[in-house]
This record gives C-alpha cells, structure tokens and sequence, in this order.
C-alpha cells in the first residue's frame, strides 16, 4: 500500500476562501478555474454529444461508426488512468502532469487541424476512404492523454482544494466558461459549420489552441512537494488492486454501482444529433445553437449543483444530477412520438438536458475523492472511471448496431430505464462528509 512519507495534518473545515491554510490558497483556487475555463471553452467546439458525431457523419460514420465513439472516449478515461495512477501517486508536483496531459490534449488537434485545412482528406470523389478510420485513431490517442490529464487534475484539485470549496471551485469554472464559451461558439461556430469543408479545420485549430492555453495556466499554479513511496506493481495487480479500492467501504461499492449504471448516458451520446437531422431534418448548422443550450444548462445546473454540495454535501449535488440525466432519452422518445413539425420545433430541449453530464461527471469524482484516502485518491477515481467505462466499450458498439436495426426510439427508452435506476441507486448512498469516522484525506500546506 502507498504510504505518506509525511504525516498527514487534519483537513481544513469551510471558512473564507482568503483565510484558508495560506495565501497562495487563493491563488491556486483562481488558477484553477483558469485552468477549467480555457478547456470549457476549447471543449465547446469539440461537444462530444454534438460537434464530434456530426463530423464523423460528415466524413462517412454512420451508425455502427457512431457507436465507436463512446468506446473509445471512455477507454481512454478509464484504463490509461488506472495504469498511470501509480506513476501519478508517487509524482511529487503534479502540476507537471497536468501541464503535459493538457498540451498533449491540444497535439491531436493540432493534426486534425492541419489535415483538414491541407486539403489532403479530399479525394475525386469526396472524402477518402481512410480518413474516419484516422480519425478514430487520433480520437483515441486524444482520450488517452485526456484520462491522464484528469486524473491527475483531480488528484491536484485534491491536494490544492479544501473538499468544502471543491464544489465553489466547479461553479466558479461554469459560470465563468460558459458564457465566454457559448458566446465563442454562436459567434465563429454556426458560420464555421456553413463551410464545412474549410470550417472543420479552423475548428480543431481553435480547439488546439485554447488547450495549449488551458496548459501555461496549469503551469502557474505554486504546489509545495509531497512525497508518497509506492512500489510499483505488475499490469494485472494494477487492476487488483482497484477493485480491492472499490470493496473498502460500502459507500464506494454503491458509487461504483451508480458510475455503471450512468454510463448509459454516454452510450446514448452521439445518437441524438443524428436524430434530430435524421428523423426531423434539422439543418447541419443547427450544431451551434445545440452546443451552446448544452453548455448554457451546464453551467446553470453548476451553479445550483455546486454550492449545494458545499452545503450538504456531494450525494446531494450527485442526485440532483443523475435525476436531470434521465430527461435527456426521456425527452427524446417523447418527441419521437409528435408530430414532425412538433418535434422540430422543440427538439432542442434535448441538449439543454444533456447539460447535467458534465456536473454529473464531476460531482462522481469528488463523491469518490471524500470517500477515498488520500494516497489511495487516484486509484480508486480511476476505478471509478473503469466502471463508468466497461459497460460503454461493451455496449457502445451494440447500441449503434441497434439504432441502424431497431431505430433510435427504443434504444433511448432503455437508456431512460436505465437512469431511472441510476437515480434510486443515489437512496442507497451515505454522505461521507457527515460521517464521524471518515478519515480527513492529507492537505498540504502551501508555501
């Protein structure tokens, strides 16, 4: 087991964020939502539920290719993490490791960027043939960076963020980003998607860009050293032992239990805007208004979700959350049965519920952060991930393959079922926070 090489001092109870534990505390906490800012934004034009699936679609993805990315996004998330987490644990700064994971997050773009803008994916008959199953590749190798980098992320808020300001900390990065985000993307996106075949590149370039930004802010954060001996272990006691973390207490058996059952939202993800400009013939640059509804909600439902969790803790936020999970297939099999006309016109509901992913995503990993220990943090956030992530590398696939078959309709019927679940599961859970015997995770003190 990993151990402090320094004792561990008691965690700081809530009081004003500029009297805690030492001046550089304010200083970290506003460059860290920096930090979490500059990637809302670049993560606007890049929207996993919207941007991506509809450029996969324009380069010849349909359905069954669709399917694939979920998978690969939450392979990237899960199993990279839960190998690098020892490498992690025993880093002593790891801002370094969210300095490179972010710049590295930028490089993929950077390529999509330069081989759309050379021209070099049109052939005589209009894209090559190549050219999804590349981007597939580089989409994989984009998450694999991107799992690193959050965890490693969630490791430093942890170290840096007293857990009572995590939650300040997310909302500060929502109600900031978003708008600067929304306003970025009705103001360059809509008119970027009118030229597809030109706009897609200065899209990945901006993507590219604010990353590289999001990673010079990572670099300012001061940190003071802490080290943690851990001995290394093979690749299969590596996921021993996160499934050991996952059996330590009951509590972190039911997150677990809820990341598996949530993870039917992301399966469901690419499916809806082919929906809407499949089954009601939405226009292509419809995608601007979808992702800026979507990160609007976001940032509503973080600043509702945000301080509710400082407040009475991250099972509330987590509730609240998942409940709002269920109205995205809810809506959208409700809208399936209206007329066309009907459905065209307020299909856009959809995406404004999409919203609570992000928060629900978030509040997952601080839930798992206070019921973990402090050098036992990144392991069981990266078993957390793994959980999120099998069933989507496992059903993914299947649920493209279902949506050609069967239709989209049913498919999100299930997957509304399937939140349904997910929202009783958060019954089961405690609240750690009020729990007398929790151990307080090690704070360091800045200097």
């Amino acid at each position: 087991m990993p151990q402090l090489a320094e004792p561990a001092a008691a965690a700081p109870r809530a009081a004003p964020l500029e009297g805690r534990v030492a001046t550089n505390a304010a200083y970290n906490f506003w460059w860290l939502v920096a930090h979490h800012v500059l990637l809302r934004v670049g993560w606007i034009f890049k929207t996993e539920s919207i941007v991506i699936p509809a450029f996969l679609s324009f380069i010849g993805g349909g359905p069954a290719l669709l399917g694939w990315l979920p998978m690969l996004q939450r392979f990237g998330l899960s199993v990279p993490p839960l190998l690098y987490a020892r490498q992690l644990t025993v880093m002593s700064k790891k801002k370094w490791s969210v300095v490179r994971t972010t710049a590295g997050m930028a490089a993929p773009f950077a390529l999509l960027a330069a081989v759309w803008l050379s021209g070099v994916w049109q052939g005589a008959d209009g894209v090559r043939g190549w050219v999804p199953y590349a981007f597939l590749a580089v989409y994989a190798v984009f998450f694999v960076v991107t799992g690193m980098n959050q965890l490693g992320e969630h490791s430093l808020s942890a170290k840096l963020v007293p857990i009572d300001l995590r939650g300040r900390l997310f909302a500060a990065g929502v109600m900031i980003g978003s708008p600067i985000a929304i306003a970025g993307a009705l103001w360059a996106l809509g008119d970027w998607l009118e030229n597809p075949d030109v706009g897609f590149g200065w899209i990945f370039l901006t993507v590219a860009t604010v990353f590289a930004l999001a990673a010079v802010a990572a670099a300012m954060l001061r940190e003071a050293p802490l080290r943690i001996v851990e001995h290394p272990t093979g690749v299969l006691k590596k996921f021993h032992a996160a499934a050991e973390s996952i059996g330590a207490s009951p509590d972190r058996k039911r997150l677990a239990l809820l990341a598996l059952l949530c993870s039917a939202n992301f399966m469901l993800f690419p499916h809806y805007q082919a929906m809407g400009r499949d089954k009601f013939g939405l226009a292509f640059t419809s995608l601007a208004h979808w992702v800026a509804l979507q990160n609007a909600s976001t940032a509503l439902f973080g600043i509702i979700a945000g301080p509710l969790a400082d407040r009475l803790g991250n099972r509330a936020a987590l509730r609240f959350a998942v409940f709002g999970l269920m109205l995205g297939p809810m809506l959208a099999v409700v809208l399936s049965m209206l007329p066309v006309e009907y459905g065209k016109d307020w299909f856009w509901v959809v995406f404004t519920a999409l919203g609570f992913t992000p928060v629900t995503v978030r509040f997952l990993i601080n839930y798992a952060l206070e019921v973990a220990t402090g050098a036992d943090e990144a392991r069981y956030v990266s078993a957390i991930g793994m959980c999120q992530a099998l069933p989507v590398m496992i059903g993914s696939p299947i649920v493209g393959v279902l949506v050609g078959v069967v239709g989209v309709t049913p498919v999100m019927f299930v997957g509304w079922l399937v939140l349904l679940a997910a929202g009783l599961q958060t019954f089961r859970m405690g609240e750690p926070r009020h729990a007398a015997h929790l151990e307080a995770p090690p704070t360091v003190l800045v200097q």
